[in-house]
């Protein structure tokens, strides 16, 4: 057997261990949809700009138990420099001397009233309305606020929304699984098929090649384009919709096609 045979041999055994171990992540990736939906809507709340900076109070959102949106929500707050988060823990000690104080509310009423016995500058509030997962679907829908204490001024307000598919096909489900994998090995696995696809067909390369012409190699070309193209949108979970992923596809592919023709170039010399 030449050289170039037992090269691709190895490369396609190399594409085949890394197919598999993707596969096996994937297949046994079980999201949490309804906590997903549940983080996505509450990220999806904009802080308002702040100056100079206020103590604020995130309240646990009435109506949900899990807690993904009040991590989501402090989160909101805690990579801002204009606003500082009071402590969950402080403030569920606090809250535990005023028994007559709601520890959810869901009014800006009531969230006034919880953050002048906080002490703190501002205080925001979420009522979810509603939450729940079927068969087909996860829905999640809820209001917010953000008051200012102790004078009672609004500062914002609003509702957020977020709803994902969850049948066997559907593409949210499919990003969710994807995403439950690591995405450093997604992307090694996208360099690793860009880089020695070519090699791993080293007998369709000279099947093709054979016939001598340029439409056959222009052909082969596309077609290993296509396939890194491919792969690259099955691994990012078909987000391909923005400029960043435009242009992050275009330079692959270009430099994809320029190692794949030298490739080829260096096998048909062969």
């Amino acid at each position: 057997m030449e050289r170039h045979h037992l090269a691709s041999l190895g490369a396609a055994a190399l594409l085949l261990l890394c197919g598999i171990v993707q596969v096996v992540l994937f297949a046994t990736a079980d999201p949490d949809l309804l906590g997903l939906s549940l983080s996505q809507s509450a990220a999806a709340v904009e802080p308002p700009d702040q100056s100079p900076p206020l103590r604020i109070a995130v309240f646990a959102p009435a109506g949900e138990e899990t807690g993904a949106v009040e991590n989501a929500l402090r989160a909101r707050f805690g990579d801002r420099a204009d606003w500082k988060v009071l402590d969950r823990e402080l403030q569920e000690e606090a809250l535990n001397e005023y028994g007559d104080v709601p520890r959810r509310p869901k009014t800006e009423a009531e969230a006034l009233a919880a953050g002048k016995r906080l002490g703190v500058e501002a205080a925001f509030w979420a009522d979810v309305r509603q939450y729940r997962k079927t068969e087909e679907k996860v829905e999640v829908d809820f209001s917010w606020g953000l008051v200012k204490v102790p004078g009672g001024e609004k500062v914002a307000s609003g509702s957020a929304a977020r709803a994902m598919d969850t049948g066997f096909f559907a593409v949210d489900r499919y990003r969710a699984k994807v995403d439950h994998t690591s995405a450093l090995f997604r992307i090694f696995f996208w360099v690793v098929s860009l880089l020695v696809l070519p090699a791993a067909l080293a007998p369709l390369n000279e099947l093709v090649l054979g016939l001598r012409t340029n439409a056959a190699a222009a052909a082969l070309l596309s077609g290993y384009a296509a396939l890194d193209f491919v792969l690259m949108l099955l691994l990012n979970g078909f987000r391909l919709f923005s400029v960043f992923w435009g242009i992050a596809a275009v330079v692959a592919l270009a430099a994809g096609a320029l190692y794949t023709l030298a490739v080829l170039n260096a096998m048909n010399e062969s």
